[in-house]
């Protein structure tokens, strides 16, 4: 998974037991190897947070760490610790911009997660088919975006918002 953020293109070169990302800046074509915070795991990963790199992994049992990378050349800092509600599965998928959640997926069952980080809360979203087809569908003509898979993360949060 790569995520475009800060000027640059960003991966992580093996998913599991990685200690740096790759960087590639985007104007000058120029590479560069940049050291995580920690070892990366499993289901940690690289996501756009805010406009910033951030890089979620589990820290201790049951919480989940959110280290920001703010610009090429400049260090990481933790953010955010996510310390209830979270499993040892949960694989984040991204960050909205809108009320500052974060989208998790867990790896067992499929199900969806969503952490808002002002009110220090996550919650499990359960939705049924016809409630994702009519979200999807609202959220599309509303936002002209084509593509539906796009407007899948953004019916999660607006059902999470409803409720």
């Amino acid at each position: 998974m790569h995520v475009s953020v800060i000027g640059a293109l960003h991966w992580v070169p093996h998913i599991e037991h990685s200690d740096y990302i790759v960087s590639m800046e985007v104007d000058k074509e120029k590479f560069h190897t940049i050291p995580l915070p920690k070892i990366g795991r499993t289901h940690d990963r690289i996501v756009e947070t805010g406009g910033f790199l951030s890089f979620v992994a589990y820290g201790e049992v049951n919480q989940i760490d959110i280290w920001i990378l703010k610009g090429l050349g400049e260090s990481w800092t933790k953010q955010h610790s996510i310390k209830m509600g979270c499993v040892l599965d949960m694989v984040p998928l991204l960050s909205l911009r809108i009320q500052g959640v974060m989208i998790f997926k867990r790896d067992e069952d499929g199900s969806f997660s969503a952490h808002a980080f002002q009110l220090q809360v996550m919650r499990k979203i359960e939705m049924c088919h016809c409630q994702v087809r009519f979200y999807l569908m609202s959220i599309a003509l509303f936002l002209g975006v084509r593509r539906v898979a796009r407007t899948c993360v953004i019916d999660l949060f607006l059902h999470l918002v409803q409720n």
